[in-house]
């Protein structure tokens, strides 16, 4: 990948550090001695998409520092959309926004999302899961990503929305292809447009349908916004359609990162088996262990500096989450899946501040689901072959999770 491919932002380096190789072979596999060797010797780093945070305890506080905001539009210029409808859609989202206008636009999500009214999902989100797993023979091996990690998301996204249960698989598919912007690959400019020419029409049809019938919904709670006056027809659209690449492809690779990382531990497993209370636990700690999103990068928002190295205007600083989740001063003995940490250090793939994921306890909720299912319809659960990552700089992946559920 070529340096304009990893980030639009202004230059935030410096000569005295050490440099971290975005095409280092070792993202594909296992990056963590590498990380854990130039954290050793700073815990700062230069590449070329700015400067490189590695450790957990200034990795947390750029995330919650107001000086550091986010700008997603650096990554749309990465990819190489200059204009159309795609780029105009990214101009306008919450992820593009700052101040008052970010606030106003983020209010209307975290209100319907905040953790109790998420929590009151579980049951809904439950049966979802238990319906997917009815579909997979549990004598043959599956691959446990197609047959119930791409599907759950989806499928809670339309029970979200009140769209049909048949729109899923066009959800996952469209959530796949317009996520892959975050990737900063400008080979992939083509598929991502042709994601959102389809997503956009899409999203105003859903509103189109639900504005004859409102409900409880979340849309329905869009619409009495735009109603009011409080979002335009453009924001309404645009909010809407957040909702559909928030909610599918993160969260998909995420539980299968989570569960392949405890069947690969049949130990762990089985102690999940016999104490079904440690499994919230035991979500938070597979996404430390290997968490989906890699890099969280924050803009500065004028000249300022990070551990005494100058950050300029416009500077991109990338806390990279798998060398602060494995910082063995936040997490001892870093690289073991330890269910049983006293205190385990937040999470950065969720970000922090005023631009932490809207989404998170959501996430965390299907996940939860997901491994709570699989432990009690399947104990004896097992992997039929190595899982299949497909890992870089900026995501970790899942496409193959084989797993026999029920072993003859």
């Amino acid at each position: 990948m070529t340096a304009a491919a990893q980030g639009g932002a202004a230059s935030a380096v410096s000569p005295n550090l050490p440099r971290l190789d975005l095409a280092d072979p070792s993202w594909a596999g296992d990056p963590y001695p590498m990380l854990d060797a130039l954290r050793g010797a700073s815990p700062l780093a230069e590449s070329d998409r700015g400067l490189e945070v590695l450790d957990h305890a200034t990795g947390l506080a750029v995330l919650r520092d107001r000086r550091y905001a986010r700008d997603h539009m650096t990554i749309v210029d990465a990819v190489g959309i200059t204009s159309g409808p795609a780029r105009e859609y990214k101009q306008r989202m919450l992820l593009s926004q700052k101040g008052e206008q970010h606030l106003r636009l983020r209010l209307p999500l975290a209100r319907y999302f905040a953790p109790a009214r998420t929590e009151s999902l579980r049951a809904q989100i439950r049966t979802i899961v238990d319906t997917l797993l009815d579909e997979v023979d549990p004598t043959q091996p599956a691959n446990l990503f197609t047959a119930l990690f791409n599907r759950v998301p989806a499928e809670v996204y339309c029970m979200l929305v009140a769209a049909p249960r048949e729109d899923a698989p066009f959800v996952s598919r469209v959530s796949d292809q317009v996520l892959a912007i975050f990737e900063r690959d400008p080979s992939m400019k083509d598929s991502i447009e042709a994601g959102y020419a389809e997503l956009l029409p899409y999203v105003r049809e859903r509103i189109a349908e639900r504005r004859t019938a409102l409900g409880d919904d979340i849309l329905s709670s869009l619409i009495r916004l735009q109603r009011a006056g409080e979002l335009t027809e453009d924001e309404l659209v645009d909010e809407a359609s957040t909702l559909v690449e928030a909610s599918t492809d993160n969260t998909a690779h995420q539980m299968g990162l989570v569960v392949a990382a405890l069947l690969e531990r049949p130990d762990v497993w089985r102690r999940l088996v016999d104490d079904r209370s440690l499994v919230p636990r035991a979500v938070d700690e597979g996404v430390r262990f290997e968490a989906r999103v890699r890099v969280v990068t924050r803009i500065a928002t004028g000249t300022t500096e990070l551990l005494g190295h100058p950050v300029p205007a416009g500077g991109a600083v990338n806390v990279v989450v798998p060398a602060g989740h494995r910082d063995p001063a936040r997490a001892p003995d870093p690289h073991a899946f330890d269910l049983d940490r006293e205190s385990p250090p937040q999470l950065l793939t969720f970000g922090g501040g005023a631009y932490a994921c809207i989404g998170m306890h959501l996430a965390k909720i299907e996940a939860q689901e997901v491994l709570d299912a699989l432990l009690t319809r399947f104990p004896t659960a097992e992997l039929a072959a190595p899982v299949t990552r497909g890992n870089n700089a900026y995501v970790a992946t899942t496409p193959e999770v084989p797993v026999v559920l029920s072993p003859r």
